[in-house]
């Protein structure tokens, strides 16, 4: 692109109208791939393509996108741009395109801004890598705990899995990022499938000396098998009991407040007992409140997750927001979450998801995910009891 262009595309986005304050977002999730070059036994999004044609963001709508995003970001607040669902490196050197234009467009208009990518990392290598710490770009990689667990999920067309290559790339990019003082970071996580425990990741992931690393249940889907979604609640009994073991082991390994530095294990964990800590709640996630998701053809929704179900779309980069559906959509979360006001884990509960599932109802998918994330609540919170009982507790190596 020549430089005249880019200046004139440039001052173009500048002078766009900026939105109403109640279409004001600071969390962006963008789907800029719809593919993925691995065949994961497990995927929610059908192989990242949502059900929807395979293919990626053309240049024309990353620029009005861009245009977009900044007319509609509160102009003393930094955002997020979040890029998952397919496989966003796919199109390494066009994501490096519009990176670049975002950044460089946060910086013309003095808006701080963080990029994370989440990659399942087998297209990378040392000098993508070091690309991406140069600007600063975070990224959370997919791996699922040791190697004969992983590739048995994370496979390529041809059935080969996957953990060599991305635990190669895992590691090079943490090195990265402890030398890199840009504000890359390099994050972990770990889907618990029908082929794995809690029980197994943890380990795993302390051996490779990661203190902290998110793990998830494996969540139904239109995309997976009937068996697989039958046996969702046996997945999140597993998890919670390995969730529970671990929970109280750490609680009386260690004390208050030293475990702010010394945990370690899965962040859900951490996350509860530090709010406890702190007396800090949790608020709900911002889908429809200040996160909004874009897929490849510009169309908008409150989170990616939704992006699942065309009767949540909220309009479009180029014709607008539609007021009038993102209005009802917030009105519906939060009938949805209603009960949440009067509960009492309420201060320090990981709170559910309105998505779990997106053919179901905002509500009836909360009321699910109520359930564990109610029983997460109260595991850390009769953990934290044996963590806060005597502060003076020596530690155990």
């Amino acid at each position: 692109m020549s430089e005249e262009k880019r200046d004139t595309q440039t001052s173009a986005s500048q002078t766009r109208p900026r939105a109403d304050i109640a279409l004001r977002f600071t969390e962006w999730q963008i789907g800029f791939v719809q593919d993925c070059n691995l065949r994961c036994t497990y995927c929610g999004t059908g192989y990242g393509a949502t059900g929807k044609k395979p293919g990626y963001m053309t240049e024309d709508l990353c620029r009005r996108l861009t245009a977009f995003v900044f007319a509609h970001t509160p102009e003393d607040q930094p955002i997020e741009l979040g890029f998952s669902v397919g496989e966003t490196f796919l199109h390494y050197e066009a994501f490096i395109r519009f990176a670049d234009l975002l950044r460089r467009e946060g910086h013309d208009k003095g808006i701080s801004l963080k990029i994370h990518v989440s990659t399942n990392g087998t297209l990378l290598n040392p000098e993508r890598l070091e690309a991406l710490a140069e600007r600063g770009i975070a990224l959370t990689f997919s791996i699922d705990g040791p190697q004969i667990l992983h590739d048995q999920c994370r496979k390529d067309p041809l059935g080969r899995g996957s953990f060599e290559r991305a635990i190669e790339n895992w590691r090079y990019y943490r090195a990265l990022c402890t030398r890199n003082q840009r504000g890359s970071a390099c994050v972990v996580h770990s889907v618990v499938s029908e082929h794995t425990r809690l029980a197994d990741v943890i380990p795993f992931w302390l051996e490779q000396d990661l203190t902290i690393f998110d793990a998830v249940v494996q969540n139904p889907s239109s995309f997976a098998s009937a068996e697989q979604n039958d046996g969702w609640h046996r997945r999140q009994e597993l998890f919670l009991a390995d969730f529970e073991s671990w929970a109280m082991e750490q609680a009386q390994r260690l004390n208050v407040p030293g475990f702010l530095s010394e945990y370690t294990g899965p962040r859900q964990i951490f996350d509860i007992w530090q709010r406890l800590f702190l007396e800090r709640e949790k608020p709900l996630c911002g889908a429809g409140l200040y996160t909004l998701a874009v897929d490849i053809d510009g169309d908008l929704y409150p989170c990616d997750a939704l992006k699942l179900n065309p009767k949540w779309r909220v309009g479009n980069v180029i014709d607008g927001i539609d007021r009038d559906r993102l209005m009802q959509f917030r009105a519906e979360r939060h009938q949805a979450s209603h009960q949440c006001q009067s509960c009492e884990v309420k201060p320090y509960c990981p709170k559910s998801c309105f998505a779990m599932d997106p053919e179901a109802s905002l509500a009836e998918n909360f009321d699910v995910g109520c359930y564990y994330a109610k029983q997460c609540a109260d595991i850390a919170s009769r953990s934290y009891t044996v963590l806060s009982k005597c502060k003076e507790k020596k530690h155990v190596p």
